[in-house]
């Protein structure tokens, strides 16, 4: 402590009396499963307990396994419970709520995530909307996008587009506590 009894959120780590900020990257490991397309690619929101966003560096491993660093204070009592939230444009989202970090964490198994593809209107489920949206536009190709009922992302709203919003007709984004992953 620097002597007012309370404990310190940082340390003298070179000895020389100045207290550095020290962090270190706790690493959460998750599998993104998301049919559609591998051209849309998958994004991910880490905040913290207050709201706040987090900044977050995403790489996706040879076996297909994303592993997100994030830096935590290593200081006493730098512990707190997180939320992420897995995108991928034109899917639904899965979000995992009070995932628990501390700087004494080095990693977290967070499992396997599954993104839904056909929201095209982006509401969060694959709905009639996303159906209405591919069958207006139907036939279009260029410069279309999700919005426009390319859900595939190729390039042009197809047969393809109204299969995977009939396929996943009904699903809808996923929230799950940290707990039940």
């Amino acid at each position: 402590t620097d002597g007012d009894g309370e404990a310190d959120s940082n340390f003298d780590t070179d000895g020389d009396g100045v207290v550095e900020d020290v962090a270190v990257t706790v690493k959460l490991k998750v599998k993104v499963e998301a049919n559609g397309s591998d051209l849309l690619k998958e994004s991910f929101t880490l905040t913290d307990g207050d709201g706040k966003e987090v900044n977050v560096t995403a790489e996706l491993g040879e076996d297909g396994v994303y592993t997100l660093s994030v830096k935590v204070d290593a200081g006493v009592g730098a512990s707190g419970t997180y939320t992420l939230v897995a995108h991928k444009e034109g899917h639904t989202t899965y979000t995992i709520t009070g995932i628990p970090v501390t700087a004494t964490t080095a990693e977290l198994d967070l499992g396997t995530v599954t993104l839904y593809a056909g929201d095209a209107d982006g509401n969060g489920e694959v709905s009639l909307g996303d159906l209405a949206i591919v069958r207006d536009n139907y036939g279009r190709s260029g410069e279309v996008t999700v919005a426009d009922g390319d859900v595939d992302g190729n390039g042009e709203v197809s047969l393809g587009d109204l299969a995977i919003v009939r396929d996943n007709y009904g699903k809808a984004s996923i929230e799950k506590a940290w707990g039940e992953v």
